[in-house]
C-alpha cells in the first residue's frame, strides 16, 4: 500500500494517483495518431500495469474502510490539516474509480489486442 497507515492519507494518495492515470489515459486518446503504434502500444502497457496496481491498492483500503462506521470522518495527519472525508463517502469515491478504471482497462485490452 503506501508508507503511511493513516486511512486519510492512503485515500488521498491514491485519489491523486487515480487522477494520474485518468489524465494519462484522456492524453492517450486524444494524441494517439501522433505516435507510431509500437509507442502507443507500450504506453497501454504501462497504464494496464498502473491501473491494475491502482485496483489493488484501492481494494485493499476499500476492505479496510468497510470495517468502519461510515458517518466516521477521515482526517489528515497533517500538523495544522483540516482535511477530512466521511468514511461512506471515501468508499463512494473509491468504487467509483475503480469501476471507472476498469472500464478503461477493458477498453485498453481491447486496443493491445487489435
Amino acid at each position: 500500500m503506501s508508507k503511511t497507515t493513516n486511512p486519510y492519507e492512503q485515500y488521498k494518495s491514491l485519489i491523486e494517483e487515480f487522477d494520474y492515470i485518468l489524465d494519462i489515459y484522456e492524453r492517450s486518446q486524444t494524441e494517439e495518431k501522433k505516435y507510431p503504434p509500437g509507442f502507443m502500444k507500450y504506453i497501454y502497457e504501462r497504464m494496464l500495469k498502473n491501473i491494475n496496481s491502482f485496483v489493488n491498492k484501492a481494494g485493499i483500503l476499500k476492505s479496510q474502510l468497510s470495517n468502519f462506521d461510515p458517518s466516521l470522518r477521515l482526517r489528515s495527519s497533517a500538523i495544522g490539516g483540516d482535511s477530512s472525508i466521511l468514511c461512506d463517502d471515501a468508499l463512494q469515491k473509491l468504487n467509483n474509480s475503480i469501476e471507472r478504471l476498469e472500464d478503461y482497462r477493458d477498453k485498453i485490452d481491447t486496443i493491445i489486442s487489435k
